[in-house]
């Protein structure tokens, strides 16, 4: 099976640097994820996110796209909407444990380690052998090659993952691995 993991386009609160919020697309973020239609062709099995963005970055790209909850943004809590800088600033300790910690939730939703618990689920609970993508978010792609490389989930912190961003793995029996070609990426917003 080969799955690709397409980052939703870039919301406006995340060209500014501020934690998701189940914010909608802009005309921006529609233009760019028009851009990345002829790079899916031939692929029937779409699968969304839940999350306005990801569901409106699918439409996008002309697709009828099933919602999976496992592809849910990460649950930011009490920092859902907030720039960074100001949560860091505000309170640099819950901050730093967070980028520190995977197991972390200061902010009173997911910690990475959730997530990464959730998307290892259903990732392995895929029996489709089809190719197949997924129009997902960053956070939930980081899990996704973490567990694919059993990196340890400290490594979450060090993956960059930009928006419409395609990150390929391919399943041979019961392990995922990334292929070569894999988009490089870099991030708009980090962790770490």
């Amino acid at each position: 099976m080969r799955l690709i993991l397409l980052c939703a386009a870039a919301t406006p609160g995340l060209r500014r640097g501020i934690f998701p919020d189940n914010e909608s697309l802009d005309e921006r973020g529609l233009g760019e994820a028009c851009a990345r239609v002829p790079l899916l062709d031939g692929i029937q099995t779409f699968w969304t996110s839940p999350t306005p963005s990801a569901v409106q970055t699918a439409a996008a790209l002309g697709r009828a796209a099933m919602p999976i909850a496992a592809l849910r943004e990460c649950d930011y809590g009490s920092w859902a909407g907030k720039r960074l800088r100001d949560i860091d600033t505000a309170d640099p300790e819950a901050y730093a444990a967070w980028l520190k910690n995977p197991d972390a939730a200061p902010h009173g939703g997911e910690s990475i380690a959730d997530v990464m618990k959730r998307v290892t689920i259903w990732l392995d609970g895929l029996s489709a052998q089809e190719d197949a993508v997924a129009v997902t978010h960053a956070s939930v792609i980081r899990a996704a090659i973490t567990h694919a490389t059993d990196a340890g989930k400290e490594s979450d912190a060090r993956i960059d993952i930009a928006p419409m961003t395609a990150t390929h793995l391919e399943r041979d029996g019961a392990l995922w691995k990334i292929p070569h070609r894999t988009e490089a990426t870099r991030a708009s917003v980090r962790r770490g």
